[in-house]
């Protein structure tokens, strides 16, 4: 039973996928950039998800709302991995 329960566990979490993101930087005055990547098993949509959140959560610490500038979807890591580049404002 635990074996098939591990077994599972582990199957579950390699269809979930993995995704992280970077901070929040301040590339010029009043623009922001944000990256999240995922793994193979991460679709782009999940992806673009972490990105937007991230976002969000900056300009909702500044008492403002999220306005996208520009959007970067790429392939990396040998064409497995996907990433998101995301440029905004907070207005």
């Amino acid at each position: 039973m635990l074996k098939t329960s591990l077994s599972v566990s582990l199957l579950s979490f390699l269809l979930i996928g993995c995704a992280s993101s970077s901070n929040v930087y301040e590339m010029s005055p009043g623009i922001f950039t944000v990256t999240a990547t995922g793994d193979g098993y991460t679709t782009a949509d999940r992806v673009m998800d972490l990105a937007m959140g991230k976002a969000n959560e900056a300009c909702a610490s500044r008492g403002r709302r999220l306005d996208v500038v520009n959007q970067n979807q790429s392939r990396t890591r040998m064409g497995i991995d996907t990433t998101i580049a995301l440029s905004f404002r907070c207005v």
